[in-house]
């Protein structure tokens, strides 16, 4: 049995989801998905980036001997 907090979350992502189907509905359909508040940019990213060879490398720590089990392991 779900208790209120539960229930009322439970309902608050049910509205979350419809408003959100919505928003992409209007987005797509309206828009044609060139929605004004992404932002835009005057150079392309590849323009950007740097040679490997300007880059610093990046340094890892030593494993400390801890072994960790990944989530789905356990399933």
């Amino acid at each position: 049995m779900l208790s209120c907090e539960e229930r009322q979350r439970s309902l608050a992502d049910h509205e979350a989801l419809y408003l959100r189907t919505l928003m992409v509905r209007i987005e797509q359909t309206l828009l044609g998905g060139n929605v004004p508040w992404t932002p835009h940019h005057p150079h392309s990213d590849h323009e950007m980036l740097e040679p490997a060879s300007q880059c610093k490398p990046i340094t890892y720590p030593e494993p400390g001997g801890i072994c960790m089990r990944s989530s789905f392991s356990v399933v």
